[in-house]
């Protein structure tokens, strides 16, 4: 049963404050939120392996997504049904008391994949993967041209039999995207991925700043991409991969700085094959850590403003690039 489902089941007339409530938890944020959830806590579950820590981050991201989207999703949308919404804050009492002042380093699919890829883990087949993601995707629910809260991309890179997932940002709204560009600058991506990005973010170019690209993998390494509705065919880089990171045949468009399942996946590459790492060519200086802060702090507290401007004194909050949750 859906948290929309649950929500109706009661009796009466509704109040206007309730009409309004039942009108949020119906929107595909909130549907999607409760149910990657629920399916991320079942994989948890049945694989019997360590990953509450992981649950507790995704958890903390929903609801931090929830409140800074234009309309605010507050926990108690997100969890509609009054005995799940307690069980869940009892469960995880954290991300319940950090939502509103705490920054999450990731976005809910990017801890989403990682679990289902460690569910996958004692026979990690690529095809498990994408089924697997596939069936959530049935599951989820469409807001006109996206899911919210799912990866419209998703992307493998593979050296030998290794494998390194990334998704693409899924963020609702430019502001959300934006900032969390900005926290994945400073304290997530490998620092080549973040120094290449930094290159056309947040002041982007019309021209390619990088011809040749900014990064370029070694020739054992093999990127793939996926649409999210069409995992059997692989997806070509954009021009923007291309730019960044040397990707060969690109289709003619080029996606925001940081927003394709490329960055994730080649970050995660990096991170994780240090002779990968050492192969690498950089064709841009590597970004000092201080003036990365620097930078995305000031963007990041811009975009927070622009979101928090317009809300009553109750619903602003104020959030700092630097107080991350989980570190």
């Amino acid at each position: 049963m859906s948290t929309s489902q649950m929500a109706e089941q009661g009796q009466g007339k509704k109040t206007k404050e309730e009409r309004a409530k039942l009108f949020l938890i119906k929107q595909a944020f909130p549907q999607n939120a409760f149910f990657i959830f629920n399916k991320a806590t079942e994989f948890v579950t049945e694989a019997d392996t360590e990953g509450n820590d992981l649950l507790d981050q995704m958890l903390h991201s929903i609801l931090f997504l929830g409140n800074i989207n234009v309309a605010r999703y507050p926990p108690d949308v997100i969890f509609a049904h009054k005995d799940i919404y307690e069980k869940s804050e009892y469960a995880f009492p954290t991300p319940f008391a950090r939502y509103r002042n705490y920054v999450p380093q990731r976005t809910p699919f990017s801890y989403l994949l990682e679990l289902i890829v460690r569910y996958c883990s004692a026979h990690e087949e690529e095809e498990e993967v994408k089924a697997i993601l596939g069936q959530i995707l049935n599951g989820c629910k469409r807001s006109k041209l996206q899911y919210p809260l799912i990866s419209s991309v998703i992307s493998i890179c593979q050296v030998s039999n290794r494998r390194y997932y990334g998704g693409s940002l899924t963020c609702p709204g430019d502001i959300e995207r934006q900032v969390m560009t900005a926290v994945s600058c400073l304290h997530v991506w490998h620092p080549y991925v973040s120094s290449a990005v930094l290159g056309v973010f947040p002041e982007d170019t019309t021209d390619p700043r990088f011809p040749d690209g900014a990064i370029k993998l070694p020739n054992s390494v093999v990127c793939r991409a996926y649409d999210i509705e069409n995992l059997s065919e692989v997806k070509p880089p954009c021009e923007r991969c291309h730019e960044l990171y040397s990707l060969p045949e690109p289709r003619g468009i080029r996606h925001d700085p940081g927003n394709c399942a490329e960055t994730e996946a080649i970050s995660n590459l990096l991170i994780n094959e240090k002779e990968v790492t050492d192969d690498t060519e950089m064709h841009e200086l590597i970004v000092a850590i201080d003036v990365i802060r620097e930078r995305m702090s000031a963007h990041f507290n811009i975009k927070m403003n622009d979101r928090m401007s317009g809300r009553s004194e109750t619903s602003r909050d104020i959030y700092d690039i630097n107080n991350i949750y989980g570190l």
